[in-house]
C-alpha cells in the first residue's frame, strides 16, 4: 500500500513548495498517519530560512500534528486511533540516550530526521506516537507538543526565583500560563513551588503536602 501523499516540499537550496510525496508503507514499529492538523513551529521557519538539522531532500517539515492512524502492521494502534507526536528522534546507541531521550547526542526531530506533518500523510514509529481522547482531537490536540515544552520548563522552574520559560516555540503558550496566574505574561510567575503553579495555571488543585509521600510529584485532581 504504497501511498501518495500531498506535501510541503522544502528543497535544498530553500525553494518551497507544494507537491506529491511517496512514502514507503510502514513497516512492524511503524504507523501510517492521516495527518489532520499540524502547527508550524519557530524551528520549522528558520529550516525554512537557512535549511539547518535536516537529513534527508527535499523535506517535509511539521513536528506539532495531530492526526489518525491510517495503518500500522500488527496493529499495536488501531486504524482510526487519534494520535500526537513525541517530535524527538533520538539515535537510541548514544551515552546520552542510554539516561534519556532527550539528552541524545545526535537528537534529531520529526520532519527533520524524516518526512513530517506538512502532509496529508507521515510515517511514523509507533513510540514516538501518543493517542489522545477523541474530546482533544483536533486542533487542540496539534498543540501538545509545543505545551509539553512549557510543562518541561515549568516543573524546572527554581521556586524561590520564579520563572518560567517564555522563548519560541512556546512563548504564547507560556505567557498564557503566566497570565492565568496574575502576571504580565511574561517573566515571572509568583515564587511558589512549579508544581503548584503547573497545577493552578491548568485549573487544578493539589492535596495538601501532608496528604502524599514526601518527594512524590503533584498528583491532581
Amino acid at each position: 500500500m504504497t501511498v501518495r501523499a500531498r506535501a510541503a516540499l522544502l528543497d535544498q537550496d530553500l525553494q518551497f513548495t507544494v507537491g506529491e510525496r511517496e512514502l514507503p508503507d510502514p513497516v512492524a514499529g511503524e504507523a501510517l498517519v492521516a495527518v489532520e492538523w499540524a502547527g508550524v513551529c519557530g524551528s520549522d521557519l528558520h529550516v525554512l530560512r537557512s535549511g539547518d538539522w535536516v537529513r534527508y531532500w527535499p523535506a517535509t517539515l511539521g513536528h506539532e500534528l495531530f492526526g489518525r492512524v491510517a495503518a500500522c502492521p500488527g496493529d499495536p494502534l488501531p486504524e482510526g486511533t487519534p494520535v500526537v507526536a513525541d517530535s524527538r528522534v533520538a539515535c537510541g546507541a548514544c551515552p546520552g540516550c542510554g539516561r534519556g531521550a532527550q539528552l541524545c547526542e545526535h537528537l534529531g526531530w520529526v520532519g527533520e530526521v524524516f518526512p513530517g506533518g506538512f502532509a496529508t500523510h507521515c510515517v511514523v514509529p509507533v513510540e514516538l506516537l501518543r493517542p489522545v481522547p477523541e474530546e482533544l482531537a483536533g486542533p487542540l490536540a496539534a498543540l501538545a507538543e509545543p505545551l509539553a515544552v512549557v510543562l518541561h520548563g515549568l516543573s524546572r522552574a527554581i521556586a524561590g526565583a520564579g520563572w518560567w520559560p517564555a522563548s519560541d516555540p512556546s512563548g504564547d503558550p507560556a505567557a498564557a500560563m503566566g497570565r492565568a496566574r496574575g502576571g504580565s505574561g511574561r517573566g515571572t510567575v509568583p515564587p511558589e513551588p512549579p508544581d503548584r503553579v503547573l497545577l493552578s495555571a491548568t485549573g487544578r488543585s493539589a492535596p495538601s503536602p501532608t496528604s502524599r509521600p514526601r518527594g512524590a510529584g503533584p498528583a491532581l485532581s
